[in-house]
């Protein structure tokens, strides 16, 4: 099985292929611009025992998308999911962004998930599933998020609205939104002088939410709740697509890796909710 992950090679992206590589064989890590971290991602990679590739490419265009997904093609060993964990980090108001800048980030975060989808539809088939990482940020509004906020809240309305035409074919899509997390990413949203993981930004952010948030604690990108067991696949006993009301609600997973935004529809297994406690129980990826 062959799946590719937007993102890669860095942060979240890069966990996420830690935890999929050796359980599904094959990864394509796809990233922007840094050859350093998709080297080293790749060597990373490979020491799993997972087959690796790796493709510079531009996701926040149609074109960009569309010669991702023929390139994959052109491998012959198909596309089973996509994880598309991508993002263009542009730290600004919405009053005092450079518009072209803005359009331009709002494109990539957001409609970007669209292209790759469209693009991908001759290869995803019946038991594929397109999970896309979004944000907290895209309903609580924070100060100089409005680029990666705007953009992840345009994408999970375009999550909503592709459940309908993707789930006759037989592909899931879900979207699920981690609290914060120790990345580089972060750190440039927070304008940290020291960008590695762990320091400055992310670290003055949790100081700065924990008040407000009882229970925030900082994560790592290991620590991301990416699939029950690994996987991006429902069992095969879970054939059933349906609407999940288990939507919009903080959940827990067990209490282990702290509070996500979940977003399943059809879910990965029958749930419940409890709007009462804000859980979410039995439907987590």
């Amino acid at each position: 099985m062959t799946v590719l992950i937007t993102g890669g090679t860095k942060g979240i992206g890069l966990a996420i292929a830690r935890r999929l590589a050796p359980i599904h064989g094959r990864v394509v890590l796809a990233y922007h611009s840094d050859e350093a971290a998709a080297a080293a991602a790749h060597a990373e990679i490979t020491a799993l025992g997972a087959a690796v590739e790796t493709v510079r490419c531009e996701v926040g265009s149609p074109e960009g998308a569309a010669a991702l997904m023929a390139q994959i093609e052109r491998q012959g060993h198909g596309l089973n999911h996509i994880v598309h964990a991508a993002a263009m980090i542009y730290p600004t108001t919405l009053l005092g962004a450079d518009l072209a800048k803005f359009r331009q980030a709002v494109e990539t975060n957001g409609l970007s998930l669209l292209y790759l989808v469209h693009a991908a539809q001759g290869l995803l088939g019946r038991g594929s599933s397109v999970v896309f990482i979004t944000s907290m940020g895209s309903r609580i509004p924070s100060p100089n998020y409005g680029a990666l906020g705007v953009g992840k809240a345009l994408a999970e309305a375009i999550v909503r609205y592709l459940v309908a035409e993707l789930a006759p074919r037989g592909v899931r899509i879900n979207g699920v939104a981690p609290g914060l997390v120790h990345t580089t990413s972060v750190a440039a949203m927070l304008g940290s002088e020291d960008r590695r993981p762990g320091r400055g930004g992310p670290r003055r952010a949790h100081q700065s939410l924990r008040p407000r948030e009882p229970g925030f604690r900082l994560r790592r990108p290991g620590g991301v709740p990416v699939g029950s067991g690994g996987r991006v696949h429902p069992g095969p006993g879970d054939r059933r697509h349906r609407w999940d009301r288990c939507h919009r609600l903080a959940a827990h997973a067990g209490g282990h890796f702290g509070p996500f935004m979940m977003w399943s529809w059809p879910p990965w297994r029958p749930g419940r909710c409890d709007y009462g406690t804000r859980q979410c129980t039995g439907a987590a990826l």
